[in-house]
């Protein structure tokens, strides 16, 4: 589809405007950008209150790379994003220059910092994604502390004169949504950015953070009062979530253990379901890979077989992807789960072959997802053999190798996986 000379007027026709718009409300989610959709729709119609271009032409050029995803529109609108993107970003400067619609700017930032991650500009996206975090603090984002609009007028404070400044006070608890959504897509960001691709995170540490969680968008449409006097609601925030790494690790064991087990009746699989189920599996149990205290695993047996085992079960979901890899989306995230199962399984078998270990029996069966435990099955107590740790790392580096080359963060993390493994060689 082409959308002709768009590029010599100021705006685009109305129609090819609702065309792009109603793209980027359908598959906003792919970016994890959630807003009141309706609210956004109103204000197309406004004169006092309209969008701001800077989030229009954000919109538009997510609405274009949307285009280009599998199980996309039947439309391919790629070749016009590097004009929405130009557009973008010089709003975004005419907005700062003038102070308009700032709320605008932070969600428009956001969007385009989204898009440049997705579209592997990762310094860029980084950058744009600094400015945007560090500005969204200034404004107090981060300290939206009750799904009540009426506290930002009762209980100003000294930290809030600078947010009063640079935001209004929220008018309804529509906007107070939407601006509680926004932070935490940047908080969402900033932890990819972090543990994805090693960037230094721009917002401060979760024990600064006090805003709440964002409740269910429908909510926020209803009417003030009760969500203001909803006293079941429990205002929580990340220091209440997690007081202590082992609490976190219960909870995600428990998170695990309720995932429902995989039954493929083929592998690889082209099910949508079972590659999501095999992918929630691995990123859980890299989790309590990274929740595990590393100090246990020479002196308590315990720690160090739970380490291999939940390494085991990641390894094992490179055998539902196949050969091909065609889910391109979940790679960013279930490949850094294979490089930290690549290391934990190094670390196994040069300890095994130090023991004398590397000559064991090798066993047939390969993969292990968790059971309904929670807990890595299907060997029962017998602790995996050097031969099999060999085979399922030989089957994660050929995996990350070719998801690296879609995702250039994994080069960097595969290229690390390399440099842990040494003279390690596998039979």
């Amino acid at each position: 589809m082409s959308i002709g000379k768009w590029s010599d007027a100021e705006s685009l026709p109305l129609n090819l405007r609702n065309f792009l718009i109603t793209i980027f409300l359908e598959n906003s989610f792919r970016i994890h950008f959630y807003f009141n959709q309706q609210r956004f729709i109103d204000r197309l119609a406004s004169t006092s209150n309209p969008p701001h271009p800077c989030l229009l032409n954000a919109v538009y050029l997510l609405a274009c790379y949307f285009t280009t995803l599998d199980h996309r529109p039947a439309y391919w609108l790629g070749e016009h994003e590097a004009v929405f993107l130009s557009r973008a970003q010089i709003a975004l400067m005419d907005s700062l220059a003038l102070s308009d619609r700032l709320m605008d700017f932070i969600q428009a930032s956001s969007m385009v910092a989204a898009y440049l991650v997705h579209r592997g500009r990762y310094l860029e996206g980084y950058h744009v994604h600094c400015g945007t975090a560090r500005f969204a603090l200034s404004c107090g984002m981060d300290r939206i502390n009750k799904h009540d609009v009426s506290s930002f007028a009762r209980e100003p404070g000294p930290s809030y004169t600078q947010q009063l400044v640079l935001l209004p006070e929220p008018e309804d608890t529509i906007e107070l949504g939407d601006r509680l959504l926004s932070f935490w897509h940047i908080y969402w960001h900033d932890k990819v950015f972090s543990v994805v691709l090693g960037f230094l995170p721009a917002l401060p540490h979760d024990d600064t953070i006090d805003s709440v969680f964002p409740r269910e968008l429908e909510e926020y449409e209803s009417v003030e009062s009760s969500l203001a006097s909803n006293a079941a609601f429990h205002q929580i925030g990340l220091e209440e979530a997690a007081k202590t790494r082992k609490e976190l690790h219960n909870i995600t064991k428990n998170f695990l253990s309720s995932l429902p087990p995989i039954q493929s009746p083929q592998l690889p699989t082209s099910s949508p379901v079972d590659l999501a189920l095999a992918s929630a599996h691995a990123v859980a149990s890299c989790a309590l890979l990274e929740l595990s205290d590393t100090s246990l695993v020479g002196s308590e047996p315990q720690a160090n077989s739970d380490r291999v085992a939940y390494a085991s079960s990641i390894a094992s979901s490179v055998l539902f992807f196949g050969d091909g890899y065609e889910c391109q989306d979940v790679w960013i995230v279930t490949g850094y789960s294979w490089c930290l199962a690549a290391h934990v399984l190094a670390e196994y078998i040069r300890r095994l072959r130090s023991h004398g270990g590397g000559a064991e029996a090798s066993s047939p069966a390969i993969g292990f997802l968790p059971g309904p435990s929670g807990s890595p099955s299907a060997r029962g107590n017998r602790p995996p053999s050097a031969t099999e740790c060999e085979d399922l790392l030989s089957r994660l580096l050929n995996a990350l190798n070719i998801a690296s080359t879609a995702h250039q963060p994994l080069a960097h993390h595969i290229q690390r996986v390399y440099q842990s493994l040494g003279d390690l060689k596998l039979e």
